[in-house]
């Protein structure tokens, strides 16, 4: 910003009064009594005089209300508000935190009147458009920036194997020069038995993603279970593009080792010839841009965003096209985005959107203003109207909003767009590349390290500081407009950047190699329900059942059955355990597990996709404990917790709940990528932590057996099953089974109606049978929430195969006919041979096939009142 503008803000009478006040390592704004002294070095020298702001008055940013004053506020003043003073108590910090709020929150009035705008011309293209060299596509998908295979998973049952099939081509492709490699798209959707809300919604994101023109090949993974199907997606593509894409469909069903040969085959006889596929160039026209930003701090709206906006904006001039979505985050600054509109219909549908957005929210209990992250809060954004002003700068004030689109509908013709998504940045961003984007801008205030697996990621940094702290993980310092640098010389620079990306340079994401996919999970509500039953629900107290029905059950060998179930040694399986508290640490802890895992230690990861754009609350507090149940998993030696660093819940927030519990947070080791510096260094601090650390044998306690049946099973299982567990309970440990449709049914045996005795994720108080709360019939979810409860094994009876689990054995029990290369149990197997699995695998003699091919899961619920915001 030069001095002419910031000249003109403070004169600005509607702004007088108001003093903004922008801090970072350097102070770049700093009051000194009275006036207000900017030492930025373009203006440095010049006061202004800085006024109280009287007690009623809004307090505005760029011109818009976002706050009114409680009191008389003195110039030098902290502004806050109560939500962002209740984020900073929890947060290990060194000044002194004001004890009331000084202002409260202010959500100004949409005073737009669709039926009263005049359409604005479009703003002309240059008289030359450039070009770009890319992979041209036919059937109207566009042209590639990137020649990817990808692996996709038809619904998340299909997940691991997805991940599993690409790491076996992870070097491969290193010799072939126009193939980028082979990625999964692996995701958490369409795995449970009935179609979920967002079922249309994934279906048209995954065709999407099928049509894509990043990837030259699509190998689709459908699994024996799920409401979603291959026919689903490939029925959902446009006429056109179905004889102008290479797709190929592995079926779980023939038996894992047979998908597995099927699919490396498949991809193997792909590669040569989408390597004679070369790069053309190809009219900037085609080029499709992202617009996002996520970890936001004070300076988004004031260089990343900014930046962002102008490449659009020139972009534009060449014929191309750019899409900004997050649909939370543009409230309060509505009139800003529909300052210039291609006519009174788009207006009508932007502001149905948000219409809609705020309704589904309410329906889960929740406001769209719930959206700012802690790390948000923690860096200036005190509440969704600041933020969404600041957002809505990735549209220049000179660009029309030309069009409105649902969640990964195809953009058409060029033009800037608006796509209805959550704030969730990972999950908006799968909406966008569904959409048609080939290159994403990820503007970042706290450095946020999101890659996207086939369309490369530039990320924007707001301050030279934090740009300096992560430079090997972000592309552009847009600080350097804050250090005085003009906008239009980094707009030359960052559109040349994106240009010859979009031509095949690598971004730094790319060459770190990690990527993630998030589509946007589904909702449990569609219309408003009774909230307030669903909050003050009473939990049940956690004391198991032991019904005098199960001793029926027992074998004349019980008590050598039970010599044999709990193992003299000791459980063999003692992890160490690197927790990722949010999405985006996710990839990052596994690659860390991955090299520290050796002969003598066993390290797991248990990357998940909560704990950033999930709206605070109930959902919220179920995700907690999820994680609080592993931190304290019976096979768990020493665990330290690896937050990202701008997430809602990250590693303050951790030690808050757990000092809230009675826990110790100094067992625990913390790390976090972006305040310890990145990937490198992140890395190197965690390797420290555990070298150093001397693990703690823990008493591992009585058995804890997790039981799921899926579907229907025969009536010699269920009555083998029944003597497993009376064996169980009789020799003091636990038997745990979800109380949902994939959980209690085998219990129907026993003619008594039973209640759930133990909260979803909590570990049981006392030994005996319990039913687990459950709030979905997904077995990845179910088998998660044992997890937490502290199931030392579980086994799964299903007619289908399932993905097992990362940190503690899944045995699969065959319920369908035939032989299965996936089960670990045969479906007439006796009680004793199973005792005589589980024991071997307790004890390290043996492994679950699962575990032994890598085909593991971890999955956290929402709950009935999740939802992304």
């Amino acid at each position: 910003m030069d001095f002419d503008s910031v000249a003109r803000l403070a004169s600005d009478t509607d702004n007088a009064g108001i003093a903004t006040c922008f801090l970072s390592k350097d102070q770049i704004v700093a009051f000194k009594g009275n006036d207000l002294v900017l030492s930025h070095s373009v203006l440095e020298g010049h006061r202004f005089a800085v006024e109280a702001i009287p007690a009623g008055s809004l307090i505005l940013s760029w011109g818009v209300g976002f706050g009114k004053a409680v009191r008389d506020i003195a110039p030098g003043e902290y502004l806050c508000n109560e939500m962002a003073l209740k984020e900073l108590r929890i947060r290990s910090i060194d000044f002194e935190i004001p004890e009331a709020p000084n202002f409260e929150d202010y959500i100004p009035k949409v005073d737009v009147r669709p039926e009263e705008m005049q359409a604005s011309p479009e703003l002309g293209l240059v008289e030359t458009p450039g070009t770009f060299s890319g992979f041209i596509r036919g059937g109207g998908r566009g042209v590639g920036t990137r020649n990817f295979v990808g692996v996709l998973a038809v619904n998340s049952n299909a997940s691991a194997f997805c991940r599993r099939l690409a790491r076996e081509f992870k070097d491969t492709t290193d010799t072939l020069s126009q193939v980028d490699g082979v990625v999964p798209i692996d995701h958490t959707e369409g795995g449970e038995r009935q179609p979920a809300l967002n079922h249309e919604l994934v279906i048209r994101t995954l065709a999407g993603f099928v049509k894509h023109p990043n990837l030259g090949a699509v190998l689709l993974v459908e699994p024996e279970s799920g409401a979603l199907t291959a026919d689903d997606i490939l029925g959902a593509l446009p006429d056109e593009v179905k004889n102008h894409v290479t797709v190929a469909i592995v079926k779980l069903a023939g038996g894992y080792e047979d998908a597995l040969k099927s699919g490396r085959e498949t991809i193997q006889s792909w590669l040569p010839s989408l390597n004679e596929q070369v790069r053309e160039e190809a009219p900037l026209r085609e080029l499709k841009l992202a617009l996002q930003c996520g970890g936001s701090d004070a300076f988004s709206g004031v260089s990343g965003n900014p930046l962002a906006g102008q490449v659009a904006r020139m972009l534009l001039k060449n014929g191309g096209s750019a899409n900004l979505a997050e649909t939370t985050e543009l409230i309060g600054g509505e009139a800003y985005v529909l300052s210039r509109v291609k006519s009174p219909d788009v207006a009508k549908d932007f502001l149905g959107m948000i219409d809609r957005y705020q309704k589904l929210a309410s329906f889960h209990g929740h406001s769209a203003e719930g959206n700012p992250s802690g790390g948000n809060l923690f860096r200036g954004l005190y509440n969704i109207v600041i933020k969404s002003i600041g957002a809505a700068m990735k549209k220049d004030p000179e660009v029309r909003l030309d069009a409105v689109l649902e969640y990964g509908e195809a953009m058409t013709d060029p033009g800037y767009y608006f796509m209805d998504s959550a704030g969730n940045d990972l999950e908006s961003i799968a909406g966008q590349v569904s959409s048609g984007c080939n290159v994403v801008h990820f503007v970042t205030g706290n450095g946020s390290i999101t890659n996207f697996p086939f369309v490369p990621t530039i990320k924007l940094v707001t301050t030279t500081s934090r740009y300096e702290l992560l430079s090997a993980e972000m592309d552009v310092n847009a600080g350097r407009y804050l250090d005085g640098e003009s906008m239009e010389s980094l707009t030359d620079e960052v559109f040349e950047l994106t240009r010859s990306v979009a031509s095949g340079e690598k971004v730094v994401g790319e060459k770190a190699g990690h990527s993630q996919v998030q589509l946007w999970r589904q909702w449990r509500q569609e219309k408003s329900c009774d909230v307030e039953a669903i909050l003050s629900h009473k939990e049940p107290a956690g004391e198991g059942l032991h019904p005098e029905l199960l001793k029926s059950y027992l074998p004349g060998d019980s008590m050598q059955l039970q010599l044999q179930l709990f193992p003299e040694g000791g459980f063999a399986h003692r992890v160490r355990l690197i927790l990722p508290t949010s999405l985006c640490a996710g990839q990052i802890a596994g690659l860390i597990a991955s090299g520290l895992s050796s002969e003598a230690s066993r390290y797991v990861a248990l990357p998940h996709t909560e704990g950033c754009g999930t709206a605070r609350g109930h959902a919220e507090a179920l995700f907690t404990r999820t994680l609080m149940g592993y931190l304290n998993h019976p096979l768990v030696s020493d665990a330290l917790l690896l937050e990202h660093g701008c997430e809602k819940t990250h590693n303050d927030e951790f030690r808050h709940q757990m000092r809230d519990q009675g826990m110790d947070p100094d067992r625990f080791g913390w790390a976090s990528i972006q305040a310890d510096g990145g990937i490198a260094a992140v890395s190197a601090k965690v390797g420290k932590w555990f070298e150093e650390r001397e693990s703690i044998e823990t008493n591992s306690g009585d058995l804890q057996l997790g039981v799921i049946a899926q579907g229907e099973i025969s009536s010699d299982q269920q009555e083998t099953l029944l003597q497993l567990v009376s064996v169980v309970i009789e020799g003091g440990g636990s038997v745990i089974t979800p109380s949902s449709e994939c959980g209690d049914k085998w219990l129907a045996a026993l003619k008594t109606e039973f209640k759930p005795t133990l909260a979803f994720a909590k570990q049981p108080v006392s030994s005996g049978l319990h039913l687990m709360e459950m709030h979905s019939d997904s077995v990845d979810e179910s088998i998660t929430a044992l997890g937490a409860g502290g199931c030392h094994v579980v086994i799964v009876v299903s007619e289908a195969r399932q993905q097992g689990h990362p940190l503690f054995p899944v045995l699969l029990w065959n319920a369908g006919e035939g032989e299965k290369d996936w089960a670990d149990i045969g479906k007439e197997t006796r009680v004793d041979e199973v005792c005589k699995l589980v024991s071997n695998v307790l004890s390290g003699q043996g492994e679950p096939i699962s575990t032994a091919h890598g085909d593991v899961h971890f999955q956290v619920t929402r709950g009935p009142l999740g939802i992304s915001l």
